[in-house]
């Protein structure tokens, strides 16, 4: 099971990636014109990539699970377990809204006019930046959680505390439409930065658990039953 989870998280990363393709030609919030050239120069990509993200989330969903319950017997009462599965459901689902007002703007780029399409395709953006601050809870949680009762590789949790950090900046994405601070192309507020940050972590944790699947979600339990039957009479057993 634990080398499914982590062959899971390689396989969202695959999935994920080539959303970067969009978010790197997509332009800024202020222009309808540039928004509707971008439809109709990338609307092949766009549906190809709304299909693969559509996809990856049950890789994804799978991967949250066992890292979540991986987290849990670390911490079995405390709130830490509770708030990383809030804000990885906060996230993910509001991404997907994101992703499904985007594919909504693809399919409707040729029919409604230039100013509705660019509210429909601001919207796909801009409803994603609050989520942003749920992406730093995720991360901040994994963190604190291990410095406190270790769930996972130290150096994983340092990178998760950039994973907090770099989530922080596309919160600006509701200040602005144009610029480095707009939630569509910028380099602080749009969505480049905080979706590398959780694909980057997520294949880092899932190449760790496949080189050492000692440590990988779940093996922990069975190591404990393996040793108490070595012991004891196991229910069961003879």
């Amino acid at each position: 099971m634990s080398r499914w989870a982590a062959a899971s998280g390689v396989v969202f990363f695959l999935l994920w990636a080539p959303m970067g393709l969009v978010v790197l030609q997509a332009p800024d919030l202020g222009s309808s014109a540039e928004i509707r050239g971008f439809y109709a120069s990338h609307g092949g990509l766009v549906e190809v990539v709304a299909l693969l993200v559509g996809v990856g989330f049950l890789f994804l969903l799978y991967f949250l699970g066992a890292l979540l319950d991986e987290l849990r017997r670390a911490e079995p009462s405390g709130p830490l377990t509770w708030l990383a599965l809030a804000s990885s459901l906060v996230f993910v689902t509001s991404l997907n809204i994101a992703v499904g007002l985007v594919a909504t703007a693809r399919l409707l780029s040729g029919t409604i006019s230039p100013d509705a399409l660019r509210g429909v395709h601001a919207a796909a953006f801009v409803i994603a930046a609050p989520a942003a601050a749920a992406g730093t809870g995720f991360f901040a949680a994994i963190a604190a959680l291990t410095f406190r009762a270790p769930a996972i590789p130290n150096w994983l949790a340092w990178a998760a505390v950039i994973g907090a950090v770099a989530n922080l900046g596309a919160l600006a994405g509701v200040i602005s439409v144009t610029g480095p601070l707009n939630a569509g192309n910028g380099i602080v507020g749009g969505p480049l930065v905080p979706v590398s940050a959780w694909l980057a972590w997520i294949l880092l944790a899932s190449l760790h658990w496949l080189r050492s699947p000692r440590d990988a979600p779940g093996r922990g339990r069975r190591r404990a039953r393996s040793r108490g039957c070595a012991h004891f009479q196991c229910p069961g057993r003879g």
